[in-house]
């Protein structure tokens, strides 16, 4: 159920479990999710399916019923027409959470920032901004072939683009995740495929740099 904290004249919304509103919280292993981190991964997780012009009236239409896990971070998203799909939730990563470095340190993988700009660029010309992406290749001085590696980025699962635009800053060495090493995975057409590979690159990255 929907509630929320207010600190510093600041209001934060949350997602608690009812069974803990209710009772004593130790009643409920469920953990409170922020609202902005659960909405944003579902729109993302919809907007294949339902269309890039989302809107809550859209969504409220469409969906049935959402959980989450919170032991694991599970979302399921059961649709009206029967359909469902399942993720992880990406675990956040902003100032103040979960990090003792000032996340004003380091510097933003690169990763993160081809992965925002394949967004941006997909958005530019859905909207009408630019006519094509050969326009933009122009407009950015770089190759149209340098634009579709770029969108390559598009084809990932939406739970992996999102937990690649919150990636934690890099304080010191090599980037944690590369554009190169996503390749093979972005070629995958399922995205459960993906997922499966994606993590275990991330393992086999964080193994090697242990």
């Amino acid at each position: 159920m929907p509630t929320y904290a207010t600190k510093a004249g600041q209001r934060y919304r949350y997602y608690a479990c009812a069974t803990a509103r209710r009772s004593k919280r130790e009643a409920c292993t469920q953990g409170q999710v922020a609202a902005v981190d659960l909405e944003r991964s579902v729109h993302r997780q919809l907007e294949p399916v339902l269309g890039h012009q989302l809107s809550t009236p859209v969504v409220q239409e469409s969906v049935e019923r959402i959980t989450y896990q919170g032991s694991t971070r599970a979302v399921r998203v059961n649709l009206r027409d029967g359909t469902w799909s399942e993720y992880s939730l990406p675990a956040p990563i902003r100032r103040g959470l979960r990090r003792n470095v000032d996340a004003g340190s380091g510097r933003v993988p690169r990763i993160t920032r081809l992965m925002a700009l394949a967004i941006r660029i997909q958005a530019l010309v859905r909207e009408g901004a630019a006519g094509s992406y050969r326009d933009l290749a122009e407009a950015g001085r770089i190759s149209p072939a340098r634009i579709s590696q770029i969108l390559r980025l598009a084809d990932l699962a939406p739970s992996i683009q999102e937990e690649l635009l919150f990636l934690p800053r890099v304080l010191k060495g090599t980037d944690p995740v590369t554009e190169k090493d996503l390749r093979a995975v972005a070629r995958l057409t399922d995205w459960q495929s993906q997922r499966e590979r994606f993590d275990a690159l991330v393992h086999s990255r964080l193994a090697r740099d242990r």
